[in-house]
């Protein structure tokens, strides 16, 4: 309950700018009420059917609210957008658990009460098919975009820690990439846009600490999911939340060396608004 009331406030929020601050800042204690309650029932060790069904509701809803309190005032000083993405990844880390516990413990026709065959077979195809057995929906510019990051950036510039570069920072971008283009491939052409949220729950350890330290070439994949995200805008909780992550990004220290390609990313986001304002 303290999760809805949380969705309410930052709708309210959204729908009422003058009292945004008031309302994103209430969106705030419920969602902190609602985390520790659900802390709680996570302890739990042999939960029942309709507790884990519960379980996996709010914990997919929980990122909802998270980004719905991004766009408030007052409650967005909360997290920065970058560290708005890094919640989320693990928060969806989390809702995995819950979700293959709830798999193991479920009845079939409570399971199938959440998924339709065809939400099942979207997942399987996503997981095991190639992304280029799903070319892109046409207008879209992501894979130019993640193409062109590395001609922006000098060759010596693998990571800010040079002097000691991680194994794992590579394969880390490798992975997100990977994701990002199946996701746009594959969600944005079956109407299912909202599922794009879920990028982040396929970061590495790697991925992330690099993110979270403004790795430059992070940065710029970052910055491709924020244009991927303005097929969010007909959500209120996500509005504009891809272009407020660019901006972000755009104004951080990676700006230096990739000034001009955020210019560029920006410039497209722009364009696709005005098409969508036409239209």
């Amino acid at each position: 309950m303290d999760l809805l009331l949380g969705l309410a406030a930052a709708h309210l929020a959204v729908l009422t700018p003058a009292e945004s601050q008031r309302y994103g800042l209430r969106a705030v204690d419920y969602q902190n009420r609602a985390l520790s309650g659900f802390n709680l029932v996570l302890q739990n060790p042999h939960p029942d059917d309709e507790s884990l069904l519960a379980m996996f509701v709010f914990s997919a809803y929980l990122g909802i609210l998270e980004v719905a309190i991004s766009r408030t005032a007052g409650a967005s000083q909360k997290h920065s957008f970058v560290e708005t993405m890094c919640a989320l990844t693990r928060l969806f880390r989390g809702s995995q658990f819950v979700m293959k516990k709830a798999k193991e413990v479920m009845s079939d026709e409570t399971w199938k009460s959440i998924f339709r065959d065809d939400d099942s077979k979207l997942r399987l195809r996503h997981q095991t098919i190639d992304h280029d057995d799903f070319p892109m929906p046409d207008g879209e510019s992501l894979d130019d975009m993640l193409a062109e990051i590395d001609s922006f950036l000098p060759m010596q510039v693998d990571s800010h820690h040079s002097s000691s570069p991680r194994d794992g920072s590579a394969d880390g971008r490798e992975q997100a990439v990977k994701y990002l283009r199946r996701l746009t491939a594959i969600q944005v052409p079956d109407g299912r846009a909202a599922q794009l949220l879920s990028w982040p729950a396929m970061w590495t350890d790697d991925f992330m600490r690099d993110v979270q330290e403004g790795e430059p070439r992070c940065e710029a994949i970052l910055a491709c999911y924020g244009l991927t995200l303005r097929y969010l805008n007909d959500r209120w909780w996500a509005k504009d939340f891809g272009r407020d992550l660019v901006l972000e990004v755009a104004s951080g220290s990676s700006s230096l060396v990739l000034g001009p390609f955020y210019t560029q990313l920006l410039g497209m986001m722009e364009s696709s608004s005005d098409r969508s304002a036409t239209i």
